[in-house]
């Protein structure tokens, strides 16, 4: 899924405003925040996104939601349980493995003594 794609998470990048431009409703957005697009709109040229999380007032100008530009956002990649999961049950395997051979050394020396 592309970050142009509604559904798909965004990360928030920047939410400062470009000087001289006013806030443009960027106190709404919290860096490092992911959010949901729910609408791409052409956005001068380039590409602007509506997110499920906040809806903006109506631009005075287009009579529609404004939007955020799409560089505020980078997309974010979905990350599975699973992978750590695997990686705690192979480290317990290790750790199995490591107790089996210390019981077995140790009987080993109970032989011996």
């Amino acid at each position: 899924m592309s970050i142009l794609e509604p559904g798909a998470l965004v990360a928030c990048i920047n939410n400062r405003p470009i000087l001289g431009r006013g806030n443009n409703h960027l106190d709404r957005l919290t860096l490092g925040q992911v959010y949901t697009v729910r609408e791409v709109v052409d956005f001068g040229g380039g590409a602007g996104v509506r997110l499920q999380e906040i809806h903006l007032p109506d631009n005075p100008l287009t009579g529609a939601e404004s939007a955020y530009v799409s560089t505020r956002f980078r997309p974010c990649k979905p990350t599975d349980i699973s992978v750590f999961e695997n990686m705690l049950h192979s480290c317990k395997l290790d750790k199995f493995k490591e107790q089996d051979q210390i019981k077995e050394a140790i009987r080993e020396l109970e032989k011996v003594l």
